[in-house]
């Protein structure tokens, strides 16, 4: 479905996309990564940050400052999070934004806004106050559990 570009559905956008990378479904949550990551086109504008690459295909790079490295993650052209994801590409670039979430004032959403946010969506969609670092935690065991079955058998 179209979504017209009022503040309010944006935001309802943008908040569908964040459940959708800390559900586990397409790539595994990262802790607070996911606040500043930057949308390009190019491979040669990355440096030490987290982006959107779009290009033949669209590639999410998370770079991990402990590790000095990035991590990729490619994201399926017609899955539900890449049909969304580009909606909002396209609402950035119409609004000549470069980041990807926003916060309530338009600009680049802090870790800090990033990790009150996913409460404040979570506690409204599933009554339930979390934590991008619990989301890890709980797909980190829900991991570990699923390994540790498969081996038995």
């Amino acid at each position: 479905k179209e979504v017209d570009e009022n503040p309010e559905n944006i935001k309802l956008l943008q908040n569908f996309i964040l459940i959708l990378f800390y559900s586990g479904k397409y790539f595994k949550p990262q802790k607070n990564e996911y606040a500043d990551i930057e949308i390009i086109y190019d491979k040669s504008n990355i440096d030490n940050g987290n982006y959107l690459l779009l290009n033949k295909k669209t590639t999410l790079l998370i770079y991990d400052n402990k590790l000095k490295k990035s991590k990729s993650f490619n994201i399926t052209k017609g899955s539900l999070l890449h049909t969304y994801l580009i909606r909002l590409i396209n609402i950035r670039n119409e609004n000549n934004t470069t980041y990807l979430f926003e916060n309530k004032n338009g600009k680049k959403l802090s870790r800090n806004n990033l990790t009150k946010l996913i409460g404040k969506i979570f506690d409204k969609y599933f009554s339930k106050k979390i934590t991008p670092n619990v989301l890890c935690d709980i797909y980190d065991s829900k991991v570990k559990l699923e390994d540790e079955y498969f081996k038995k058998i």
